[in-house]
C-alpha cells in the first residue's frame, strides 16, 4: 500500500530519522564526559609490574624518573618536588626518607587542567584535549578546538580559591614561579604538578617535558614516539640543509649569515630572550643565529641591526607593519633602506601570524613553540630557504615587510566541529625532503637563498610527459576533435583528466614516498590516538592533515614582553 506523504512525514521513525540527521548536520554535541573506571582490576600483586611502558629523559636536565613494579618516582629537579605516582586501587607505598615537597597521585589520572598556558599543547599533543576542564583564563585560549570546548562549557577559567578535589580534577599542571604571581597563580602553586620547561635550553630538552607530563596519564609510550618523531625531523631537517649549504647543485650559495631574534622587553630593554633555543632553531635552520645577549636599552642596537640579514622581532605589543618595527628599534633615519639590509631585502618578519581576537598578539606563538618545535623550524627554514619545502605555509612568521597579514583564530576552526579531533589535523604536516628533493627557483623579494618560491609556501606542478594541456595525448585531442560531436568531446576530456588526475596523484604519492620523505605526525583516532611515529616508507591508513592535492600543487613560559611573570603563562 503507498502512503500519502502526509502520513509518511508524520511517521515517528521518520521523524527519529531526521533527528538523527539534524544531530550530523549540526556536528558533534559534546557533553560531560565520565571518568572512566579503574583500569587496574583484582586484588594488589606485588610481583607484577603495573607499569610496562617506560620513559627516561634522554636531554632533558631538570627532571627524572624510576620505575619500581609498583610505583613510579618523578622528580623536579628544578623546582625541588617529587611525585609518587601509584596505580589507582592498590595500596599507597610506604616509603621512608621522601622530602617535605613529595605528593603522591593515583594514576593513570584522567581529568586535568593547568595553570601554565604554555602546558596545554602538550596535553593536546598527547590527545589529551577533552580531558582538560581547567585553564588560566578561556579568553586568552587560543586552541580553536580547546576555544570550542570553552564555548560548550567543557573548560572553564581557573577562578580565586580553586580547590583541585572540588574541581573533580586528578591532576593540575603550573609554572614553576620565578618572581611575581598573581593571587590566582599563587592559590594554585601548592596543588599543583610544577613544570620547569622554561628552564630547559634547546628545543628537544623543552619538547622532552611531554614524557614527565605523560607519566600521570600512562602515556609514556605515546609521548616517547612522539619525541622520537620530532626528534627525527628536526634532525633530518637540520643535516639535509646542513649539506644543502654544501652543494651548488641546489642553488644554495653558502649559509645565510646574520638572523636576529630579538625583542624589545617590558623594560625597555632588547635583548634575545631564551638564548639557547633560538639560536639552535636558527642553526637547524641552515643559518647563522646573530643573537643579541647582553640586555641593554638600545644604545647598540643601530650596530647591530645593521650587520643584520633577517629580523624576527617578538616584542610583546602590537607591532602591524614595517613602520611600526621600525619606531620600536628607533630606526627613523632616511637613509634606514641603504643601511639597514634585512629592511632592504625586505626580510623583517614577527612571530604574530596567528592571533585570538582580545589577546595578545604574540599568544598563539608563546603557546605553541615548547611543544611544536618541528613547526616552528619549518617556520624559520621558510624564511630563509623558501624553495626547501615549498608546500610548506608559514603559520607564526609574518614578513612585516611585505605587507604579509596575520590570521585570526576561532572556534571554527576545530577540525569538522569535533573537539576530539586528531592534532595533527589542526596543524600542517611537517615533513622532512630528501636532498634529491630540494629544488632552486629564481631570487626575488623577502628571499636570501639563491632562488626562492614565494613567502607564503605555495607551488605547482606542471605536465611533463608529453602530454596535452588538457591532460590528453595530442595524438588523442586530434582524433577526438575530427570524430567526435562538441558534447561527446567535453564528456571524453572530463573523464580523461579525471583519471589522468587519479593515476597522478598515485604517482606523485610514490614519487614522495621514494625520495624517502620523513613525516611528524600526532595521534589518530581509529586506535583512540595511539603514538605518532616518523615514517618514509609504506602507506597507512591514518588520517593526515595534508591534502596530496596540496603536496602537488593543485590547489612560557618565557616572560611576555610587557607583562609580569605572573601572567599564567
Amino acid at each position: 500500500m503507498i502512503r500519502s506523504p502526509l502520513r509518511f512525514q508524520s511517521s515517528p521513525a521518520l521523524l527519529c530519522v531526521l533527528v538523527a540527521l539534524l544531530c550530523c548536520a549540526l556536528g558533534p554535541i559534546v557533553v560531560g564526559a565520565q571518568k572512566p573506571a579503574c583500569p587496574y582490576t583484582g586484588a594488589f600483586d606485588p610481583t607484577r609490574d603495573y607499569f610496562p611502558d617506560k620513559a627516561a629523559p634522554l636531554m632533558s636536565q631538570f627532571w627524572n624518573i624510576t620505575y619500581t613494579k609498583s610505583y613510579k618516582l618523578l622528580q623536579n629537579y628544578k623546582a625541588g618536588t617529587n611525585y609518587v605516582l601509584y596505580p589507582c586501587g592498590t595500596p599507597k607505598p610506604e616509603l621512608a626518607s621522601l622530602s617535605p615537597n613529595t605528593t603522591f597521585y593515583e594514576v593513570p589520572a584522567y581529568f586535568t587542567g593547568t595553570a601554565s598556558r604554555t602546558a596545554i599543547r602538550f596535553l593536546e599533543r598527547l590527545g589529551l584535549r577533552t580531558q582538560i576542564k581547567f585553564v588560566p583564563a578561556t579568553s586568552l585560549v587560543t586552541s580553536p578546538c580547546l576555544s570550542l570546548l570553552a564555548e560548550q562549557d567543557q573548560v572553564r577559567s581557573i577562578y580565586p580559591g580553586f580547590d583541585v578535589k572540588e574541581a573533580n580534577v586528578d591532576v593540575l599542571f603550573a609554572r614553576q614561579a620565578d618572581g611575581g604571581t598573581s593571587e590566582v597563580l599563587a592559590d594554585v602553586l601548592q596543588q599543583s604538578v610544577l613544570l620547569s620547561t622554561y628552564y630547559e635550553s634547546v628545543p628537544l630538552e623543552k619538547l622532552e617535558w611531554i614524557k614527565f607530563i605523560s607519566a600521570f596519564f600512562n602515556l609514556e609510550a605515546r609521548a616517547n614516539t612522539i619525541f622520537q618523531s620530532v626528534q627525527q625531523v628536526l634532525q633530518c631537517n637540520a643535516a639535509a640543509l646542513a649539506q644543502a649549504n654544501l652543494t651548488a647543485a641546489t642553488g644554495v650559495v653558502g649559509r645565510v649569515s646574520n638572523i636576529a631574534w630579538v625583542g624589545k622587553n617590558a623594560d625597555g630593554t632588547y635583548s634575545t630572550q631564551e638564548y639557547g633555543y633560538k639560536v639552535k632553531m636558527v642553526q637547524d635552520a641552515g643559518a647563522s643565529p646573530f643573537p643579541y645577549v647582553a640586555p641593554d636599552t638600545g644604545a647598540g642596537i643601530p650596530s647591530y641591526l645593521s650587520k643584520v640579514d633577517l629580523l624576527i622581532d617578538d616584542t610583546e605589543s602590537n607591532v602591524e607593519t614595517l613602520n611600526d618595527l621600525l619606531q620600536v628599534y628607533n630606526l627613523t633615519s632616511p637613509t634606514v633602506e641603504s643601511t639597514y639590509a634585512f629592511v632592504r631585502q625586505r626580510m623583517a618578519f614577527r612571530l604574530d601570524g596567528r592571533r585570538k581576537a582580545g589577546a595578545s598578539p604574540l599568544d598563539e606563538f608563546q603557546q605553541s613553540y615548547w611543544a611544536m618545535p618541528d613547526h616552528i623550524q619549518q617556520d624559520v627554514i621558510n624564511m630563509v630557504y623558501p624553495f626547501y619545502n615549498p608546500n610548506w605555509t608559514r603559520m607564526w612568521t609574518r614578513n612585516v615587510a611585505l605587507g604579509e597579514t596575520y590570521s585570526v583564530i576561532n572556534s571554527t576552526q576545530c577540525p569538522n566541529g569535533d573537539p576530539s579531533s586528531d592534532f595533527d589535523l589542526s596543524y600542517q604536516r611537517v615533513t622532512c625532503p630528501s636532498q634529491s628533493g630540494l629544488r632552486a627557483g629564481q631570487p626575488g623579494p623577502g628571499s636570501l637563498g639563491a632562488g626562492a618560491s614565494s613567502g607564503n609556501g605555495q607551488s605547482s606542478t606542471s605536465a611533463t610527459d608529453g602530454s596535452s594541456k588538457s591532460g590528453l595525448p595530442t595524438g588523442a585531442v586530434i582524433g577526438i576533435i575530427a570524430g567526435s560531436l562538441g558534447i561527446v568531446l567535453l564528456s571524453v576530456v572530463g573523464i580523461a583528466v579525471w583519471y589522468r588526475a587519479r593515476g597522478q596523484r598515485g604517482a606523485v604519492e610514490d614519487h614522495l614516498r621514494g625520495m624517502g620523505i620523513v613525516f611528524s605526525r600526532g595521534p589518530t583516532s581509529e586506535s583512540r590516538r595511539p603514538a605518532v611515529v616518523a615514517l618514509g616508507g609504506k602507506s597507512d591508513e591514518r588520517r593526515e592533515w595534508l591534502r596530496l592535492e596540496e603536496m602537488m600543487g593543485d590547489v612560557d613560559e618565557a616572560p611576555l614582553r610587557g607583562r609580569d611573570s605572573g601572567d599564567l603563562r
